[in-house]
């Protein structure tokens, strides 16, 4: 008794000595409260998987070993190797299209990852005379068997990608850096170029963007631009390209 008597005493002494000295026990709770405001920047909330995993365990070790390598624990890379040739042949390419579908059919197996020569997913892709973006697949089994020059064209388009003295970068078409200037038709009121800047995010009047040579139709394509046109009405084409004689000699062809 004598105890619960002392400590209701000095609580209640707490009590009354709280309520007698309220500025300072605002500004305990203001300091307190600055303290862990400022220790904000520097909190971190940080969760890891390993942390959940027994990095004891040997499988988990190998996992460690190999992650890297291999992307993460959720990849399986298959290789299939040759002692003579290429796999560019019906045969090898059968063998490795089965090879595709048995880890194609796997539970679990995310289809649209799945990285294969002869997968869907390996496709052949080519820009067209008038702009479009075609594809099809590398491989297409129902189709049967395919031919030597066939099997020669899919090597080459394959193969395309790799490093040779011809590379893109040696076309002048796309080595040559240009900027296409696009700003207001000068036949516009000032009030109606104006709001055409402002549509158009143009700064000091103008649109600058910067391209390659070879990517300057396509711009003006975007922009529905003809350079070879000057439509009667201003306000029916708005813009113009302001360095069209810059970008004549090497990027677009007049028509006859």
């Amino acid at each position: 008794m004598p105890i619960l008597h002392s400590f209701s005493h000095k609580l209640a002494q707490a009590k009354v000595w709280l309520f007698d000295h309220p500025r300072t026990v605002l500004a305990i709770i203001a300091a307190l409260t600055l303290f862990f405001a400022l220790r904000i920047p520097g909190l971190k909330v940080y969760t890891d998987f390993s942390d959940l995993l027994p990095q004891e365990h040997p499988y988990i070790q190998l996992h460690n070993s190999i992650k890297d390598s291999f992307g993460g624990a959720n990849v399986l890379v298959i290789g299939v190797a040759f002692d003579k040739g290429d796999l560019f042949s019906n045969e090898r390419l059968a063998l490795i299209d089965r090879v595709t579908q048995a880890v194609d059919s796997l539970p679990g197996v995310n289809h649209n990852l799945v990285s294969s020569l002869t997968h869907r997913n390996s496709r052949k892709v080519w820009l067209t005379e008038v702009g479009s973006i075609n594809s099809e697949p590398y491989y297409q089994p129902e189709f049967g068997q395919l031919s030597a020059a066939q099997l020669a064209a899919m090597k080459a388009d394959v193969l395309m990608d790799d490093p040779t003295d011809y590379g893109r970068e040696s076309d002048p078409g796309w080595a040559t850096s240009l900027p296409v200037i696009i700003e207001p038709d000068s036949r516009l009121k000032p009030e109606q170029r104006a709001i055409i800047e402002a549509d158009y995010g143009m700064q000091d009047g103008r649109l600058v963007i910067e391209t390659r040579g070879a990517l300057v139709q396509y711009v003006l394509q975007r922009y529905q631009i003809d350079p070879t046109k000057v439509h009667a009405k201003a306000t029916a084409q708005q813009i113009v390209v302001a360095n069209l004689d810059e970008l004549q000699p090497c990027c677009i062809t007049k028509q006859g």
